[in-house]
């Protein structure tokens, strides 16, 4: 058996080891031709199999051996182990052989090497080895794992090549570390090649064994192909041989491949061009001429031998060098000026021009370029600059366009827009060819949109406005066009809300509304229109007018927001306010409200005898822009909105130029909606009388009566004014309020001894009135450093009887211990502080002292549970923090004392911020000073 094989030729993917034999074969995604044949893998002993479908993964195994025919009546199954040596890794359980048929002992199956494998295949990657071995004769098979694809490296013409010379030299190296290219010198058949010189040197018969990939019977290379097609692409299919140079190219040896020159003489045009190779393991590469695009993009070779000359010139088409764009917006002082070959009509598209001739940018200069008025007038134009942008598409982002082909002039000075430069070509310049232009001159193409300018005219200085509710109080509008037009401008009105999706748009709201104006005699391109409120759907607010107009070389003009020159505006289109001819209707003096300041839970009700009116018209958020949807887009009428591209604000939703994208960082532009926001305040009276002297203002629209010294009972403000329109009610608005009697202060008390104070002092502070002989109190004492008759000053009584004793006067400056029975508080009227008379302070001197918390707010005393609500980290739900009122003082310790809990509660100075120790309002406290002070609450 073993001197049969010997005797035999190998199949150079195949190897056979006693009873095993192994072949390789193309995967199930390898293209026509190679799927399911047993592949030339081999080099020496070495067998390569991929680790790809798309090549040479497959592995047939086949055992011949009689002895496992076991059973004569069936076909009987061996078993192979299948490891990657090189990782450990085995197929679980091997793979399953089945006999060929009853009794022919020669068992049959087969498995994949793949990079990500399914439970029945190999796991492997480059470099890995894997051996197939067959227990019952101890055999075994080694294959080397090649999943690398040959390296192409192209060395000539430079991809995207422009040349005027027609002979061109197409050059490169393939070559593959691994597996190889395979040669005509290497063993066995293969595919491409059936039995021609088969077991020889030679094997394509062609006399030549070196310096030369494998070839075909015609010649041409069996793994390399070298495209090359005039105007078409080239294929990516491996076995297409359309417009293959490799049969008469040079082939030199290189380290691990082949080098190539296929020269070829050709015609003018574009030369799309490729190379494609495959190595012994099927793996395939192939030239791209653009990575950034998906696929294999032809590499490109242009012949050009003529001379660049303008094909076109276009007015109002600049170059913005920032973003890489071109732009017409407003545009009047910019040509575009294009070159051609031999200066024919441009083709192809802007991207990507079939004839645009690229320039050398080093031969263009402003001095190339004369510029005259029109055709027939030879006035010179300045130039200020010129721009060749010299720049490819990009295949993402900018830009969008092909440049290399185009020069940008720009103006000293804008020209009408329905004018028509000569541009001429006075020295030669050079494309990158190296063709040198003749002189030449071309009249321009008219590109610039009429200018169209908007007169709006209300009732009011600043952004027009109207009251619009009848003839004379319209808004006018007058519209200039600096060229004439075909036809009447087309005029619409629109007003504003906000979009109702996430995207949260400033927009058209609902359709426009349209006007057809007249024309006005005696003026030239000059029409007039009116609108009156009725047609705007009778609503105020705030509108945008937008003007459309075509010249007579079909250019669309276009002012205002919404819309283009080529389309009308629509609703939900978005918008820019800030480039918007804006006007304001405003029909009516903004509803007014009265605030009385201070009031009682009543608001119309007050126990102060000067009280404070404060008087808004609402007049600066009269009318703003509303959400056309969600709660999210919701604003409660905006004064004023800021707009920008992606970023949302508290005051509403910001606009975004459709033109950006929605790019986060764009500068805010902030339009106010209602700018006529201003009140002129009439006679103001209180109960009949004129009280425009006390009247202060506050803003444009608010205003503030101090009221003084009222007498009990009610009060009635009357009141009217006037907004910048002239707007005003109909009849004067009238506010009443009340004067309440004041109401007794209570300080609370809990049977036992309370530790209390009052916020400020009592009308009358004699003992006898702030506890009279109805209240259950019968003792009360307090502490007094500085007092003649202290430190400790008392009064006590029997129940229903007057007070004895040192302490004859309760009032805002001390703090007392109070003994009663009962929960009745501590009744007093404490009389409305006078704001111009000093504030009260309480002198301390070094030790203890009984102080009190004095409030000029007179808040309601907390309970101890309100006070001590604070975890020390937040600020409790009343009270008072110790820290800021002992500020003033030099301190160490204070106790407050809970009656009910009968327990002492210490404080002592914390950081800032920690309000673990409060005080409460209508308590009193004892305090360790440490120097004799004053305490400031």
């Amino acid at each position: 058996m073993l001197s049969l094989i010997t005797a035999l030729p190998m199949m150079a993917g195949s190897q056979t080891i006693g009873a095993l034999k192994v072949d390789v074969q193309g995967g199930s995604a390898s293209q026509t031709g190679y799927l399911n044949i047993t592949q030339d893998t081999r080099v020496g002993t070495t067998v390569y199999v991929a680790n790809s479908d798309a090549a040479y993964n497959k592995v047939v195994v086949k055992v011949t051996h009689a002895a496992s025919n076991t059973d004569a009546a069936t076909e009987n199954t061996v078993n192979v182990v299948v490891k990657n040596s090189t990782t450990g890794v085995k197929i679980s359980g091997g793979v399953t052989l089945t006999e060929t048929g009853v009794s022919t002992g020669i068992f049959t199956g087969s498995f994949k090497s793949m990079l990500t494998p399914a439970s029945t295949d190999i796991g492997t990657s480059t470099g890995d080895a894997v051996t197939i071995s067959f227990a019952t004769s101890g055999d075994v098979v080694t294959l080397k794992v090649d999943g690398t694809k040959p390296v192409i490296s192209v060395t000539g013409p430079v991809d995207d090549a422009v040349t005027k010379v027609t002979t061109i030299d197409f050059q490169g190296t393939i070559t593959d570390a691994l597996s190889g290219i395979r040669t005509d010198v290497a063993t066995g058949a293969g595919a491409g090649s059936s039995s021609v010189g088969y077991g020889s040197s030679d094997l394509d018969g062609d006399s030549i064994t070196t310096g030369e990939p494998r070839t075909l019977s015609t010649g041409a290379a069996a793994d390399i192909v070298i495209r090359k097609l005039l105007a078409s692409v080239p294929s990516t299919t491996f076995i297409t041989k359309t417009g293959d140079m490799s049969s008469t190219a040079l082939w030199n040896t290189a380290t691990n491949g082949f080098s190539f020159t296929a020269s070829r003489l050709l015609s003018a045009g574009v030369i799309n061009w490729n190379v494609q190779a495959r190595d012994r393991a099927g793996n395939e590469a192939i030239t791209d001429g653009n990575s950034s695009t998906s696929g294999s993009q032809p590499l490109l070779v242009t012949i050009d031998s003529t001379a660049p000359a303008i094909a076109k010139v276009e007015t109002g088409i600049k170059w913005n060098t920032s973003t890489k764009t071109e732009s017409s917006t407003g545009v009047r002082n910019w040509l575009k000026v294009t070159f051609t070959s031999g200066g024919s009509t441009l083709t192809g598209t802007a991207a990507s021009p079939t004839n645009g001739d690229y320039l050398d940018g080093t031969t263009v200069s402003q001095s190339d370029f004369v510029v005259a008025t029109s055709s027939s007038n030879t006035a010179a134009l300045g130039i200020a600059s010129i721009v060749h942008p010299n720049m490819k598409t990009a295949t993402s982002g900018n830009p969008t366009i092909e440049t290399r082909h185009i020069v940008y002039i720009e103006l000293s000075n804008d020209i009408a827009s329905n004018s028509k430069p000569k541009v001429s070509l006075v020295s030669g310049i050079k494309d990158v060819a190296g063709n040198s232009t003749s002189v030449g001159d071309k009249v321009s193409t008219d590109k610039i949109a009429p200018k169209l300018t908007l007169n709006i005219v209300g009732e009011s200085d600043g952004r027009p406005v109207a009251r619009g509710n009848k003839a004379g109080r319209e808004i006018v509008i007058t519209i200039t066009s600096d060229e004439p037009v075909s036809g009447t401008p087309t005029v619409q009105f629109t007003n504003f809300d906000y979009d109702a999706d996430a995207s949260r748009d400033l927009q058209v709201k609902g359709t426009p509304f349209a006007s057809t104006p007249t024309a006005v005699s005696g003026s030239t391109n000059t029409w007039t229109t009116k609108m009156l409120r009725s047609a705007l759907g009778n609503a105020d607010g705030l509108f945008g007018i937008v003007v459309r107009a075509t010249d007579l070389n079909s250019q669309a003009g276009h002012s205002g927001t919404g819309g283009s020159g080529s389309a009308a505006a629509a609703a939900n289109d978005i918008v820019n306010l800030a480039a918007g001819n804006l006007f304001e209707i405003d029909s009516a003096l903004a509803v007014a409200s009265l605030t009385l300041n201070p009031a009682l839970t009543v608001a119309t009700e007050t126990e102060s005898t000067s009280p404070f009116i404060r008087i808004d018209f609402a007049e600066g958020n009269e009318y703003g822009i509303s959400s056309g949807g969600t709660a999210a887009n919701s604003t409660t009428d905006p004064k004023t909105d800021k707009w920008d591209c992606g970023r949302v604000l508290t005051t509403g939703v910001k606009w975004c130029d459709v033109n950006k994208s929605g790019t986060v960082g764009v500068a805010f532009t902030t339009v106010e909606v209602d700018t006529h926001n201003t009140v002129t305040l009439g006679t103001v009276t209180l109960d009949g009388v004129d009280v425009s002297s006390s009247v202060g203002i506050i803003d444009g629209d608010s205003f503030v009566l101090a009221t003084s010294g009222l007498a009990l009972g009610a009060h009635t403000i009357k009141f009217n004014g006037t907004d910048q329109v002239g707007n005003t009610y109909t009849a004067d608005q009238s506010y009443t309020f009340s004067v309440k009697a004041r109401s007794a202060y209570k300080t609370p008390l809990s049977p036992g001894w309370n530790l209390v104070s009052l916020p400020g002092d009592p009308a009358d502070t004699a003992i006898d009135v702030v506890l009279p002989a109805s209240h259950p109190a019968t003792t009360v004492l307090s502490y007094d450093p500085s007092d003649a008759n202290g430190p400790w000053v008392t009064a006590i009584r029997a129940a229903g009887e007057a007070w004895s004793g040192t302490l004859t006067n309760i009032d805002s400056s001390s703090a007392y211990w109070i003994q009663t029975g009962s929960f009745t508080p501590i009744t007093s009227i404490i009389p409305e502080r006078n704001a111009s008379t000093e504030l009260p302070t309480v002198p301390v001197k070094a030790g203890w002292n009984l102080v009190p918390v004095i409030d000029l707010q007179l808040t309601t005393p907390p309970t101890e549970a309100q006070i001590s609500s604070s975890n020390g980290t937040a600020a409790p739900a009343k009270g008072i923090d110790s820290d800021l009122y002992f500020a003033s003082v030099t301190w160490t310790v204070a106790y407050g004392f809970d009656t009910e809990g009968n327990k002492w509660k210490k404080i002592t100075p914390l950081v800032a911020s920690n309000y673990a120790d409060a005080l409460g309002q209508g308590k009193g406290y004892w305090l360790w000073v440490t120097k004799d002070g004053t305490l400031v609450p």
